[in-house]
């Protein structure tokens, strides 16, 4: 169960990332992407680091998608 609940965490995610793209809002995008990538990074590719860079991402792309900088 939590398997599927984390895939859709990150489907998600990548919408938000795939719209912020689509309204050429480069720099949020390369923002959400670059902190799932060193968060992957810190956390040594076990799941529940890749878990926890997937949400931290989504809470950044939220709050970017609706303040942008």
């Amino acid at each position: 169960m939590e398997i599927l609940i984390f895939g859709l965490i990150a489907a998600f995610n990548m919408l938000i990332i795939i719209i912020k793209l689509r309204m050429n809002r480069y720099a949020d995008a390369g923002l959400d992407v670059s902190i799932f990538i060193i968060l992957n990074y810190i956390a040594s590719g076990t799941l529940t680091g890749m878990m926890i860079a997937t949400i931290a991402s989504l809470v950044v792309s939220i709050f970017l998608y609706f303040s942008p900088p």
